[in-house]
């Protein structure tokens, strides 16, 4: 082990903690809503979709609308992209306080392109204000930061082309620790189809003679195709012991199941 003998002078000390308690947050108080537009669809179809944009402060805000490819972990977005075939309206806006716009989006889908599922998604980004240093006032001999703070919001477009489900592969079972230190057994799964899966995990449990323990739930996550992400399911609560185990990935909207058996030995 290893001491450090450290002296921090008391003026040092003292300005910290004034810079910590004299920060002034400033963001702009902008709620967007309809996060994720879904359309099932086939080949050169249109569809519109719309959502809102509201300014929740007391004074003006200026928001970009950006369209960009969404990459979801190592999934394709770029080749499964539908960005080409949203139009905007505008793609900046000034609300006034308390003002509300609906934004409506138009989407086509091209003539020859395979089924499955693109996407991509559009941003509401905050313009902030430039703020010059003479109308940032501070105290003689103390200093003053001023912090600015955006929320940029992300309305996800997705496209299904056709009819398909995905396909779901398992790698990677272990017994681990979470983040909270929690035992929990976690999976990597991975759609190697060309639909998106809304992916919930559930663990049925049995004793080593066959009865059942019951079936305890895990986390959900989106799966694009081509992404492959860490799953989780809680079993802290499991005795100590050997279990055998039934892991299910259910795409809830197909209602499709996939499943692979696993083996638990549960230590203390």
């Amino acid at each position: 082990m290893i001491l450090l003998n450290l002296r921090i002078p008391l003026k040092i000390f003292c300005l910290i903690i004034f810079v910590a308690f004299n920060a002034s947050l400033v963001h702009a108080e902008v709620l967007v809503t309809k996060l994720l537009h879904d359309f099932d669809t086939s080949t050169n179809q249109s569809h519109l979709g719309s959502f809102d944009i509201e300014n929740l402060g007391k004074r003006p805000v200026v928001l970009n609308i950006i369209q960009q490819d969404k990459v979801d972990d190592h999934a394709l977005g770029r080749v499964w992209s539908n960005r080409a075939w949203i139009k905007l309206p505008i793609n900046q806006l000034r609300l006034e306080p308390r003002a509300k716009k609906n934004i409506t989006f138009k989407i086509q889908s091209p003539n020859n392109v395979k089924t499955g599922t693109y996407w991509s998604s559009i941003y509401v980004d905050p313009v902030l204000p430039v703020l010059l240093p003479s109308k940032i006032q501070s105290e003689p001999g103390k200093i003053k930061f001023l912090i600015q703070q955006k929320l940029r919001y992300e309305i996800q477009i997705r496209t299904h082309i056709g009819k398909g489900e995905p396909k779901l592969n398992f790698s990677a079972p272990k017994l681990e620790k979470n983040q909270s230190n929690q035992k929990v057994f976690g999976i990597n799964i991975k759609n190697s189809g060309n639909f998106h899966a809304q992916t919930k995990v559930s663990l049925e449990v049995f004793r080593a003679n066959g009865q059942r323990v019951g079936l305890l739930q895990g986390n959900t996550r989106g799966l694009y195709p081509g992404a492959q992400k860490r799953f989780e399911v809680n079993v802290a609560k499991l005795p100590v012991g050997q279990y055998k185990a039934l892991l299910l990935a259910t795409d809830t909207k197909t209602g499709r199941n996939f499943g692979v058996d696993v083996n638990l030995n549960i230590q203390p």
